[in-house]
């Protein structure tokens, strides 16, 4: 693994992690389109401070989950309803689910053509199946009794359900949101694509189309800290369908991650500049006290 590393095409990692630095701003624009049509009014620059400090803090916490939970409370103290920031970081995580489950269903019949598949053909069907059912179950949250709409979390089951038929529902939210997320999927492809490249990998990039979304998705799952680990054997297996070495994708791996924890570190100036403000303002409420 060193000898390839010490081998590899430094020009060509450093394009793969420029070309990751583009996530935030792809999210932060998809996001404010689902908080626009749920009726916030956050800045966009607010909304992109908030996604870099949420990217930071998913690299040292468990895989999106606590970076959604710190964006939630940021959003919230910018100024949007405990609602609203709530269901748009949900809908926004549910739209990027969607698009990477789209692109696996876009992809995966060409790729049968190609690979050797076996049973794994059978899991186009049963992600479009099961991600179209949750989303209409969760629409239809508001069709609870009446009864049941006195105890909170029924009232925000139903205002969920809203809220998702508003932003899935609605073409032209469907078609931006969904478009954000297949362009923000495909923005990480190109990087895996020039890590591999890299470590002279020289596998067509459709393969990457292909192959990437399911390591995407794996690497989301709030089961380790900022994906490392289910990542890494997500990108093993995965690659060695094209006849990467396990070792190349591991490197490939790897610099993914590094590469994310690269452009997170935004987020972290910004975190501690509103922790600074936030700072100032109690001392500031003291001196006037």
């Amino acid at each position: 693994m060193l000898v390839e590393l010490k081998n590899s095409n430094v020009f060509l990692l450093i394009a793969g992690i420029v070309q990751l630095s583009l996530q935030p701003l792809l999210a932060s624009l998809r996001w404010r389109v689902v908080m626009s049509r749920l009726g916030s009014t956050l800045p966009f620059m607010q909304i992109l401070r908030i996604t870099y400090i949420g990217t930071f803090f998913n690299q040292a916490l468990p895989a999106t989950v606590g970076g959604d939970a710190v964006r939630m409370w940021l959003a919230h103290k910018s100024g949007c309803t405990v609602k609203n920031a709530m269901n748009s970081i949900v809908l926004d995580r549910a739209a990027m689910l969607m698009g990477l489950i789209l692109m696996v269903a876009l992809t995966m019949p060409w790729l049968a053509h190609h690979i050797e598949m076996g049973n794994l053909i059978w899991l186009v069907p049963l992600l479009l199946i099961g991600g179209v059912s949750g989303l209409a179950i969760v629409m239809l949250g508001d069709r609870l009794s009446r009864s049941l709409h006195k105890w909170r979390a029924a009232r925000a089951v139903a205002y969920l359900a809203a809220d998702t038929r508003r932003i899935f529902l609605t073409p032209d939210s469907l078609g931006i949101v969904m478009a954000l997320s297949v362009i923000g999927c495909i923005n990480i492809i190109i990087a895996v694509f020039f890590f591999a490249l890299a470590f002279d990998q020289n596998v067509p990039l459709f393969y990457f189309l292909t192959l990437i979304p399911p390591v995407i998705l794996v690497s989301t799952l709030p089961i380790s800290i900022g994906g490392w680990g289910t990542r890494e054997m997500a990108m093993v297996s995965t690659l060695s369908t094209v006849a990467i070495q396990p070792s190349i994708a591991l490197l490939i791996s790897a610099f993914l991650g590094l590469g994310s924890i690269i452009i997170s570190l935004p987020g972290a100036i910004f975190y501690l500049l509103y922790r600074h403000g936030m700072t100032a303002g109690y001392a500031e409420q003291r001196d006037i006290l």
